[in-house]
């Protein structure tokens, strides 16, 4: 009796040591998974805030084009120039052409569009606003984005290093009547878009490059404007970036280093990460607290890969996190030995709580009351960075009919069938609510009509190939609904999309109306 007493002694020590490292063992992978998550946020804001930078720029470059190259009076310089076999109205035309440009080229400069190019069908540079007297030279075997530009004929945007400057180029075809006279070429210099992002977001920006991005360019402009990174040898950092930035809000120049070693630590070895051109992130703690350091891709042209966009910045939010499970693992250490059962009772079904909170049991779709927060959050970042919104409303066809013959049990099988088919078709930003007893409703991020009308025909394409139950003959009509400029929120789009719905139902049903 008494070896079994203590058998059992020794059992149960080892189940609750077992306990304690498996509630431990959940607590990280806990805050390991909400690092990851703040990681991807991180990328997704940096990613979506550089985008967002570079197309008010190029909003406000194509006005400016409007306003100067495009008008008729450059044009027919451009054109009589080009026309000319005289290299004396040639030249004059030139320096009309200059004059004519200078006040919108000085507007430019101080927005920091340092470069204002007039560039021939054949890539010969005819005008430079930022050197006139430099002209004649082909640009082709140096700027492959302009000559895409030039053979699509159609506007064009990238990051190019050219032989004496590397920048955010946007390029513009111009006409005269059916003439195609060449394109204007705008470059943004990379030191402005790294102080707007810092007015945005403050914090360390560097542009890093690879050595194959700067080919085209003179060996000492690369050496004038260019140093070797300080997180990988295989890069180049723009030294006008570093140099004009001003002192990193919240990051001491000793934290900066210790970031950018660690960095470069972690992104050492045989195979670099930084070489497949991924997005990369990483949370990093130092004495002062915890950074992000987030690496994105500049987008060049034909799938052209030139280096990344590096940024480190403040997460006080890593922090909160770190402090919180800190907190909660001492918590968990003080009290298991009297409360094991109960702690490890709310670590197993902490999850399913919230799931069974936010989500339809039946179908997998997010609950109705869900939908407040979400819509808010959703429209909030489609007005902030001018990003199209879209929401599907769709409604199975005739269901009263499938319970009405298969029995209620058939009805909800089909009901977990088509919510499983839609679930499993759409992207993770999107959002799927049951809204009714067989009615769904979609939020699409960033998703215009086309691609509303996309995403609709596949789920209707899904819904009619199935046969839950051997249920034949399933089918859904499907509304489209695009939030407008003047809605105040989602619901003038939701009420569109429910009209939308009828409509398609009043044409037969199985059919999607927008």
């Amino acid at each position: 009796m008494g070896r079994d007493k203590k058998k059992l002694k020794i059992l149960l020590i080892l189940l609750f040591l077992s306990s304690f490292g498996f509630s431990c063992l959940v607590l990280f992978l806990s805050y390991r998974g909400q690092i990851d998550r703040l990681e991807k946020e991180s990328l997704e804001r940096l990613s979506s805030t550089a985008e967002a930078t570079l197309d008010v720029y190029g909003r406000m470059v194509e006005m400016v084009f409007d306003e100067s190259a495009r008008r008729p009076e450059i044009r027919e310089l451009f054109h009589t120039a080009r026309q000319t076999p005289y290299p004396r109205e040639r030249e004059l035309a030139r320096e009309a052409i200059r004059k004519r440009l200078e006040p919108y080229f000085d507007r430019l400069a101080f927005h920091r569009i340092c470069h204002l190019n007039l560039i021939m069908p054949d890539g010969i540079v005819f005008l430079r606003m930022s050197a006139p007297t430099l002209y004649g030279d082909n640009m082709l075997p140096a700027s492959t984005l302009q000559a895409e530009a030039l053979a699509t004929r159609v506007p064009a945007m990238g990051f190019q290093a050219e032989r004496t400057a590397g920048a955010f180029w946007y390029s513009f075809p111009l006409f005269f009547g059916s003439d195609f006279l060449g394109s204007a070429e705008f470059g943004l210099c990379p030191v402005a878009f790294a102080e707007q992002l810092q007015k945005q977001f403050p914090g360390h920006y560097s542009l890093l490059l690879r050595p194959e991005a700067l080919q085209s360019m003179n060996p000492e402009e690369i050496l004038r404007r260019y140093a070797s990174s300080r997180i990988s040898k295989g890069f180049y950092e723009d030294i006008k970036v570093l140099d004009n930035l001003d002192t990193p809000e919240g990051i001491e120049e000793k934290t900066l280093c210790e970031l950018l070693e660690k960095t470069r630590r972690v992104l050492g070895g045989p195979v670099s990460p930084l070489s497949k051109g991924n997005d990369l992130a990483l949370l990093l703690r130092t004495e002062s607290g915890s950074y992000s350091v987030c690496l994105i891709p500049v987008k060049g042209r034909k799938r052209e890969f030139p280096g990344y966009l590096l940024a480190v910045n403040r997460n006080t939010a890593a922090d909160e996190i770190r402090e919180l499970f800190l907190s909660f693992g001492f918590l968990m250490t003080l009290f298991f030995l009297a409360a094991a059962p109960l702690l490890h009772q709310t670590l197993r079904y902490h999850d399913r709580l919230v799931e069974e909170a936010m989500y339809d049991s039946l179908t997998g779709a997010l609950k109705k009351g869900e939908f407040n927060a979400i819509s808010k959050r959703e429209v909030a970042r489609s007005r902030r960075y001018g990003l199209p919104l879209s929401v599907v409303m769709l409604d199975l066809d005739a269901f009263k009919s499938v319970n009405d013959t298969y029995g209620h049990l058939a009805g909800d099988a089909a009901l977990a069938a088509v919510g499983k088919s839609v679930r499993e078709s759409i992207r993770v930003a999107d959002c799927f609510f049951r809204w009714g007893g067989d009615e769904f409703l979609l939020v699409l991020p960033n998703t215009g009509p086309d691609g509303a009308l996309k995403v609709a025909e596949k789920i209707r394409g899904l819904v009619k190939d199935l046969s839950p139950e051997g249920i034949r003959g399933l089918s859904v009509s499907l509304g489209i609904a695009l939030l407008d400029d003047g809605d105040p929120d989602l619901g003038p789009a939701l009420k569109r999309a429910d009209e939308a719905l009828y409509r398609a139902k009043g044409k037969g049903k199985n059919q999607v109306s927008g």
